[in-house]
């Protein structure tokens, strides 16, 4: 019925030979059917009439062994008529194909079905791959419902919480002391000697992928859609949607082929400039930085087939900018309540710009494939919402907060780009809190008065500030406005020292209930010597103390000029806990604030 062949060279292998790669040149390999004998093992009847799911297309996957499959039910996710996006970004038939909703929140899970079937097939006595994510967590749940042992190889470093779904089903995390081409390597070297399935963006993988291209079709009731557009990591997702196209159109079960756009992030772009160029491969890039973790690859093991199958459909490639991709995360969640992963946004946020060059018309049937969902990468999502302060239980600090227009403000997040490049007016803060944050300065103008000067101390140490900077500090004024916190404990000036050799040592001067003291002390670090100087003030003032439970340290924007964010947990000797923030260019002023703020409010509640 198939078989086996590197897109390069066309060398053809059995599948005791190889299933990954070329065995002579290195290539990806390809699953090529006899069409003419699986014309004849199609029966259109059910195909209409069998309600979806992955499972349905078995005719068209790579398997012999039908009583080895592995499944998890994956498929038969949502398309999503989005009328409101659609309205938004000028397309009148926008479409989402929800993959997040498969098993494991994630559009592997469709190749896995196949992948892991395979490895039965052939007897694998495990599973190993080279990953830090949403590969991890698929080829682990499948494994896990095979019952056999599946190894992880990722680079030290990778983040526990990448890991988690992986560890849960059962996975065997193997932390290498090296980049995550040494986990491919290693991955590759394991398969070999331990007689394991090498699991990942392979040709067997792919040729589960097809099934989102079948789903579609069926659920636009066999109608095809003019463009489809997909995120681009290894190629592997979109080669197997386009290849799903082209296989039922040459049996015949379509009319026609959609245009096929393939999507990547500016700093992850292997595969856009090399289309753009004529080329046959993709352009390699070492250290790729995009924000979209799925698809932050620098070597795409499926680039040449599809690169030839998105000129085949007349299609494109495209590029995007991560910021885009944020706002197009949000904006999918808030209008058609599609909660993707940053890189399941991807298409969404290059709409505007294929309409602008004529890639795409407002009036063709558009799908947009969301790859994953946005539990995936939560940290991502957070970058788009304010840190948003907790109230004291009384309705009259909850209308005080209402009135703030904090809520008024989680859109504006996270831009980078420079808003002031030298210290503001009075008259530029208005009128930029005003048009670009919808706050009233009219009606809060102790408020608008506090955020000036917020604003002149950060340009007492910066030259320019960004968009995303100047959110900060609004979030802060606006939090601290209702809590005068300085009148119980406010830090006038500090000056610290330290070197290889010594501690660190830290002089502060401080006002504690009105009253003006200074004091100086060391620790490991000037933070801590501050710290222990105004405690020791504290301790002789008052009969109050706090300890610091949690400090974290966050730069949300980048470059050596870097805003610092810091968040400290504080408890006192009640039990009486609260999270604080400071905000700065500067880590020991921000830990300062931080603190002045969390004794003030601990006190206070004493």
């Amino acid at each position: 019925m198939y078989k086996i062949q590197c897109v390069k060279c066309s060398s053809e292998f059995t599948e005791k030979q190889t299933i990954t790669r070329c065995l002579n040149c290195g290539q990806a390999l390809d699953i090529q059917f006899d069409m003419k004998r699986l014309k004849k093992s199609v029966n259109e009847y059910v195909l209409h009439n069998t309600p979806l799911s992955a499972l349905k297309y078995l005719n068209f996957y790579p398997i012999k062994n039908r009583e080895k499959i592995i499944s998890l039910n994956e498929g038969n996710t949502p398309l999503v008529f989005s009328e409101k996006l659609g309205e938004k970004y000028g397309i009148k038939k926008l479409y989402i194909k929800d993959e997040g909703k498969n098993p494991t929140g994630v559009f592997k899970d469709r190749g896995s079905l196949v992948e892991i079937s395979k490895a039965m097939e052939l007897g694998a006595k495990g599973i190993v791959v080279a990953s830090t994510g949403n590969m991890a967590a698929s080829v682990s749940a499948y494994s896990a419902k095979a019952g056999v042992p599946c190894y992880v190889l990722v680079p030290e470093g990778t983040p526990l919480g990448k890991l988690s779904q992986s560890l849960a089903y059962g996975g065997k995390v193997i932390k290498i002391r090296g980049t995550y081409a040494d986990c491919v390597r290693l991955s590759e070297e394991m398969a070999i000697k331990y007689d394991y399935l090498l699991a990942g963006d392979y040709a067997f993988r792919g040729e589960g992928q097809k099934s989102i291209a079948y789903e579609i079709i069926e659920q636009l009731n066999w109608e095809v859609p003019d463009v489809v557009i997909c995120p681009v990591g290894c190629g592997t997702n979109l080669y197997g949607i386009a290849k799903g196209f082209f296989e039922w159109f040459e049996l015949g079960l379509i009319k026609t082929v959609p245009r096929i756009i393939g999507v990547q992030p500016e700093k992850a772009d292997t595969l856009c400039s090399a289309f753009a160029a004529g080329e046959k491969e993709q352009r390699t890039i070492d250290f790729p930085k995009s924000l979209c973790g799925a698809v932050n690859i620098g070597t795409p093991l499926d680039d040449m087939k599809l690169l030839q199958i998105i000129r085949k459909s007349k299609g494109n490639f495209e590029m995007i900018d991560d910021t885009t991709v944020l706002t197009a995360q949000k904006n999918m969640a808030t209008l058609s309540s599609v909660f993707t992963e940053p890189s399941g946004a991807i298409p969404i946020a290059c709409l505007e710009k294929l309409l602008q060059q004529q890639k795409i018309s407002s009036d063709e049937t558009v799908v947009c494939i969301a790859t994953g969902l946005g539990l995936k990468d939560p940290h991502s999502a957070t970058i788009l919402f304010p840190n948003l302060p907790a109230v004291d239980k009384s309705m009259e600090e909850i209308t005080a907060f209402l009135n703030s227009g904090m809520l008024d403000m989680q859109s504006k997040k996270g831009d980078q780009n420079v808003l002031f490049s030298t210290p503001a007016s009075i008259d530029e803060i208005r009128n930029i809190a005003e048009k670009e944050f919808s706050f009233d300065s009219t009606k809060n103008p102790d408020l608008f008065l506090a955020l000036c000067e917020e604003v002149k101390f950060f340009f007492e140490r910066r030259s320019e500030m960004k968009k995303s900077e100047f959110h900060l500090i609004l979030e802060e004024v606006i939090s601290d406005f209702h809590f005068q916190s300085e009148k119980i404990l406010k830090i006038i000036d500090f000056s610290g020292t330290t070197s290889f050799s010594k501690k660190a040592t830290a002089c502060v001067k401080v006002e504690i209930l009105g009253e003006y003291a200074e004091s100086c002390a060391e620790g490991t670090g000037v933070v801590d010597a501050a710290i222990s100087a105004i405690e020791s003030l504290i301790k002789e003032k008052t009969n109050f103390s706090i300890q610091l439970k949690n400090y974290e340290v966050k730069v949300p924007s980048g470059g050596v000029d870097a805003t610092v964010r810091v968040k400290m947990k504080f408890i006192d000797n009640n039990n009486n806990s609260v999270r604080v923030v400071g905000v700065s260019s500067d880590v020991v002023v921000a830990s300062l604030l931080a603190y002045q703020k969390g004794f003030a409010r601990l006190y206070d509640k004493k």
